[in-house]
């Protein structure tokens, strides 16, 4: 039996989706890669060891990586929507404080920690979004957020050595955070998780189904499955693996005609046959 799809799941909205992925890891996790060429910069400012200076960098990256356990929380509480645009403000911030430090110490708070974190959120939540709104074309949408990924590293590695010569570290700084409110903008263009089901149908009917694949584990309950139409329903008894068609509208589903109507109950074994002259 055919299932009904949303039309956000390989088709229509979900590509513009995929896009907005994979622009979105463009300013994180691409930037994040290339911030090895603000390295001498950083040296020239702080004047603090190669040792503590190369922590800035590893640190944003590792936060990034781990701040990723709190995006599912921020994703059920708030959406995907505001979780990746909540993201992008709070990288950004990161850059816009980082402009006014002269400590290397605190920069590892004000752009290693508060970046790492917004980067993280995005990240982590775009990958999600896309396991929702694709099916068929999963392989090509992580490939598409992954190839801006790379993107961001070729990219960005440019940009930052021609605003470091043009405008110093505070400038690129300043010109990092507003490239990444870019993100709020990408963010804005994600949706809910699209269902499977039929439209209609709501949880309640069926609280014991999944809504991916329909699938019961370890319960003996009638399954309840329901067609293209109003009167097309399939019930299957995952204990005795039987398969039966009711009528929604004249019949009782699991105790309808088909089941136990009068094969059980009329003539055949009540009737004229066991009791009749």
């Amino acid at each position: 039996m055919k299932k009904k799809r949303s039309v956000d799941v390989d088709s229509g909205w979900a590509w513009v989706i995929g896009v907005a992925t994979a622009v979105a890891c463009t300013l994180t996790i691409g930037m994040t890669c290339s911030f090895a060429v603000l390295y001498v910069a950083l040296l020239e400012r702080f004047r603090a060891s190669f040792f503590v200076t190369s922590f800035v960098v590893s640190i944003t990256f590792g936060v990034t990586m781990v701040s990723g356990v709190f995006a599912p929380g921020c994703e059920i509480a708030i959406g995907p929507r505001y979780t990746v645009m909540l993201g992008g403000v709070i990288s950004a911030s990161g850059f816009f404080i980082s402009m006014f430090v002269d400590d290397i110490h605190i920069l590892l708070f004000t752009f290693s920690l508060i970046v790492g974190c917004g980067d993280g959120l995005v990240f982590m939540t775009s990958m999600s979004v896309l396991n929702k709104h694709f099916e068929k074309h999963i392989g090509f949408a992580y490939g598409l957020l992954l190839s801006g990924t790379g993107a961001g590293m070729m990219l960005f590695s440019y940009l930052h050595e021609v605003w470091l010569l043009n405008y110093g570290l505070t400038g690129t700084l300043l010109i990092t955070g507003a490239m990444k409110l870019h993100i709020v903008v990408c963010g804005a263009l994600y949706r809910d998780h699209p269902t499977n089901r039929s439209p209609g149908v709501s949880d309640t009917h069926y609280p014991l189904t999944t809504h991916n694949t329909g699938l019961l584990v370890g319960m003996r309950a009638p399954l309840v499955i329901m067609g293209e139409g109003d009167d097309d329903i399939m019930t299957y008894d995952m204990h005795h693996g039987d398969t039966h068609h009711g009528d929604t509208h004249h019949g009782d589903t699991h105790h309808g005609d088909t089941h136990h109507g009068d094969t059980h109950h009329g003539d055949t074994h009540h009737g004229d046959t066991h009791h009749g002259d």
